[in-house]
């Protein structure tokens, strides 16, 4: 467009110094010889338009041109500007709203209350980021919830520790109490016997640099769960002031508790 401006302003100019020329060898015509025009008139004319001014005016007319068609290209820079600061706010918009967090409206999120650190808190997209230590299966229960369309389910379980677990190294801060809380059941024991009432427990399990042995930080614990019926596990966790976790290792917060053997329902898990 820059290019497109220049040529014009040349063209004009170009345009300008000829017609300017033609008037000069008018004049010139004119004061040797033109008969009609006294020799005093001649020579004033002449002196009006000798070439300095008539130089004078094309310069003048060319810097006019030159000027306008430099607006022009200011002009079109400034406008192009404008755009480009519109599509940058946009995209700061859109940056705004991927940083929304677990709040963002997805499926996996719906419900989850603000400041929740948990991801896919009622395992309404599947299993992951959720999984299970080595002894237990992690699965999606479909239809058995108690909020939305699902619950995670840990069957097979070998020991009372195992459950859904979820990796919370970037998000839990030394020195800082986060709340914790998770609805649970359980399932019913073989032939469809009720077992008797299972104790629920939420855990932060993770090890500081120089640790030789895990640190385990009660999360919350209950009693009396009993099959179909879902009750509230919560509490309160603090990764220690100056805990720099472990090379290789995880800050991993998890759920447990009933007897071994005994289906592990939990559903809508939060950690504020």
């Amino acid at each position: 467009m820059a290019i497109a401006a220049a040529a014009s302003a040349a063209g004009a100019c170009s345009l300008d110094v000829g017609y300017l020329s033609a008037g000069l060898g008018y004049t010139d015509a004119v004061s040797d010889g033109g008969g009609t025009i006294p020799d005093s008139a001649a020579d004033a004319l002449d002196d009006q338009t000798s070439a300095a001014p008539m130089a004078d005016a094309a310069d003048a007319r060319s810097t006019i041109i030159v000027s306008e068609a430099s607006g022009a290209v200011d002009g079109a820079a400034e406008a192009a500007t404008r755009t480009s600061d519109a599509g940058a706010g946009a995209a700061d918009a859109g940056a705004g709203a991927a940083d929304a967090g677990a709040n963002d409206g997805s499926p996996c999120n719906v419900g989850s209350p603000a400041g929740n650190l948990i991801q896919n808190w009622s395992f309404e997209c599947g299993v992951a980021p959720w999984y299970a230590w080595d002894g237990g299966a992690l699965a999606v229960a479909s239809g058995i919830a108690h909020t939305g369309a699902a619950s995670g389910l840990t069957s097979g379980r070998t020991a009372t520790d195992l459950g859904p677990v979820q990796d919370v190294t970037a998000v839990v801060v030394p020195g800082r109490t986060f709340a914790t809380s998770a609805w649970t059941t359980v399932g019913v024991l073989g032939g469809g016997v009720n077992p008797p009432a299972q104790p629920v427990d939420m855990s932060l399990k993770f090890f500081c640099q120089g640790d030789l042995l895990a640190t385990y930080v009660d999360g919350g614990s209950t009693s009396g769960v009993l099959p179909g019926k879902w009750t509230l596990v919560s509490g309160t966790v603090t990764l220690p002031p100056g805990c720099i976790p472990a090379s290789g290792t995880k800050v991993e917060l998890y759920v447990e508790g009933p007897e071994a053997g005994i289906d592990l329902y939990v559903d809508d898990v939060t950690l504020q």
